[in-house]
């Protein structure tokens, strides 16, 4: 909401400078170069108000270069707008009389200048070639137009007086009395559209996106495309800046009739929802996108998250495709359903066949981690076709870590029993760090966790916990701890985050 008065007070602002720059050079009302002075100082006022919504427009998208461009286009369309509204009202402005009562002037004069108004609200919205924020523009430019054709003559009649006095002219006959009443109409004017096109982009986005953790944290992008690019590109409708992993062109999310579908472009690290890597998936209300670095919640007007419990495996990776009609074969797995189906609905569905929890893999590594290749130390890879693997967050390899396509007989097991973890398992085959900048285990979206925020290494039967000097502790069960030896079962805490030691 913010946002928007800031917005409506740069409009009030543009109209009052405006008309302080033209009132004074204003030939009267009755002189013959008045109608000219009149279009020249609408003109301004689409020029600057369009510029000036543009630039904030665009510079909300968190790209100098989306500023600049929507700023000169919103200011060009907006003139157009005007132009071409000017001549539908001014036949109605034909039936405006100086001299003749408020009552009989309201009318015609309310109606020419929401005329106006939408002209230039329509041409604003259109500077960013999106249909439905030209209609949101005509439709702000419609009420703001209207608010300042009500009010005109009022302003005009009470402040009649005082412009008489100070000009030593007797009547109105002889003079202009009109100053102030322009003057309270280019506020009246610029503001209100400013104002209305924000509140009606406000009230009619149906979906877009929040970030939660990263660069610009709180900005928001509404996803009124029928396609929408997010990626390290200055023109990227969802740009996203400061982190290198972060490829230009890095995934585009379509809208497929209802829904929302988020595909990778073939990005080194990828993408991720929830904590899990996919190819592409179908967004739920309250969905978290993980694009390095990057946090970004997919939020639908007047539909809530549903509540999950830890799901084991949630947005597994769709079959590589242009549409995610079907998933990847399981082996002993029938064929998935051509239809469409989130991913909290596609777990729900292997559970119910009773399907064995999957573990992590080879080929799908986590976010910040390039795709791993088959090599001599892992053959089963070489000959497993793809549409066999387990779609699934692996575990990358890292300082001699060789991870197992299944959990061995006798392995001690890390397992995250909350947040965008839940239910993912990392074997404890050699000590791994955790943290915000560690790869073994994708933590960037915690940021409760520290950079390095706590080292886990196996001994024997047991498990070494040691916090490395992180802000906000690590925790065995509870308790704060330094140096701690964990047991089978007990809960690790490190961030916001839980683990849980399990051997087999």
């Amino acid at each position: 909401m913010g946002s928007i008065l800031f917005k409506a007070i740069a409009g009030m602002v543009v109209g009052a400078a405006v008309w302080a720059v033209f009132e004074p050079s204003n030939p009267g009302f009755f002189a013959d170069g008045y109608e000219s002075w009149e279009k020249w100082l609408a003109i301004c006022w689409a020029l600057f108000l369009g510029a000036t919504i543009g630039f904030m427009n665009g510079y909300t998208r968190g790209s100098k270069t989306h500023a600049w461009k929507e700023c000169g286009l919103c200011a060009m369309f907006a003139v157009i707008g005007l132009l071409t509204a000017r001549p539908i009202a001014s036949p109605f402005a034909h039936f405006i009389n100086p001299h003749g009562s408020i009552i009989a002037n309201i009318v015609p004069r309310t109606i020419s200048i929401a005329i106006i108004g939408a002209g230039m609200g329509f041409g604003i919205g259109m500077g960013t070639f999106v249909t439905r924020r030209g209609v949101q523009g005509l439709i702000g430019g419609v009420i703001g137009g209207a608010i300042a054709g009500l009010l005109f003559d009022f302003v005009a009649t009470s402040t009649a007086g005082i412009l008489l006095t100070a000009n030593n002219v007797k009547t109105g006959v002889e003079g202009d009395v009109g100053a102030v009443a322009r003057a309270l109409t280019g506020v009246i004017l610029c503001g209100a559209i400013a104002l209305m096109i924000g509140i009606i982009e406000a009230l009619s986005r149906s979906a877009w996106l929040r970030l939660e953790l990263g660069r610009n944290e709180g900005k928001e992008w509404v996803l009124d495309k029928a396609t929408m690019l997010l990626g390290r590109f200055e023109r990227a409708d969802i740009p996203l800046f400061g982190d290198q992993h972060v490829v230009p062109q890095h995934a585009i999310i379509q809208k497929q009739g209802s829904q929302y579908v988020v595909m990778d472009q073939g990005s080194p690290i990828g993408i991720a929802v929830n904590g899990n890597r996919v190819q592409q998936a179908v967004l739920s209300p309250g969905d978290v996108l993980q694009i390095g670095s990057f946090n970004l919640r997919f939020l639908v007007r007047n539909m809530k998250a549903p509540n999950r419990g830890p799901e084991p495996n949630r947005n597994n990776a769709y079959a590589m495709g242009s549409v995610p009609t079907q998933y990847p074969q399981h082996p002993q797995q029938p064929a998935a359903s051509s239809q469409l189906m989130t991913p909290s609905q596609m777990a729900m569905q292997q559970q119910q066949m009773g399907q064995q929890h999957l573990q992590p893999t080879m080929m799908n590594p986590p976010m910040g981690q390039p795709q791993m290749q088959p090599t001599m130390m892992n053959p089963t890879v070489m000959n497993q076709p793809y549409g066999q693997l387990d779609p699934t967050v692996a575990v990358p390899a890292q300082g001699g870590f060789q991870p197992t396509m299944a959990v061995q007989t006798g392995m001690t097991t890390l397992v995250a029993t909350d947040g965008p973890l839940a239910g993912q398992r990392f074997p404890l085959n050699m000590p791994i760090e955790l943290g915000r900048e560690c790869q073994q285990v994708p933590m960037g979206f915690d940021s409760s966790a520290s950079r390095k925020h706590a080292r886990i290494e196996p001994a024997g039967m047991f498990v070494n916990v040691s916090d490395l000097g992180s802000t906000n502790g690590t925790f065995v069960n509870g308790q704060r701890v330094t140096n701690a030896t964990a047991n089978n079962g007990d809960i690790v805490k490190v961030g916001a985050t839980n683990f849980r030691i399990e051997s087999s």
